[in-house]
């Protein structure tokens, strides 16, 4: 705070003031702040995330959420030798690589599981 109008040039002109607190500060004005903010290596349990997003091998199960189709994005399953993929004139069938290709079969079977009724 200024203490002295004619002596804004010397450090007598001001008088030393601390802020209870500050709605905002430029931060060239911080001072004292570290140059970098590595944070420091540590874990989680799973019941400490709140905020996970997607499924887990144990959260995902049968029904609305797809076990099977999580289960399934997990193991090695795509072709290596795929460079050309295309939509197929065929239910079921992809283009790969020029070659109509069996991508889905299904159910042929009318029980209530194949059908989507079963009970969770």
């Amino acid at each position: 705070m200024v203490k002295n109008t004619s002596l804004l040039n010397e450090e007598g002109g001001y008088e030393s003031y601390t802020a209870s607190a500050a709605a905002s500060v430029p931060w060239t004005g911080v001072t004292g702040k570290p140059a970098d903010f590595t944070p420091a290596a540590h874990t989680h349990t799973i019941s400490e995330v709140t905020d996970a997003i997607g499924e887990t091998a144990t959260t995902a199960y049968r029904g609305d959420r797809g076990k099977i189709a999580y289960d399934h994005s997990q193991s090695a399953h795509a072709r290596v030798d795929a460079t050309n993929v295309a939509a197929s004139e065929n239910n079921g069938n992809i283009q790969i690589n020029g070659t109509d290709t069996n991508v889905y079969t299904h159910p042929t079977q009318n029980d209530d599981y194949s059908l989507g009724f079963y009970k969770v």
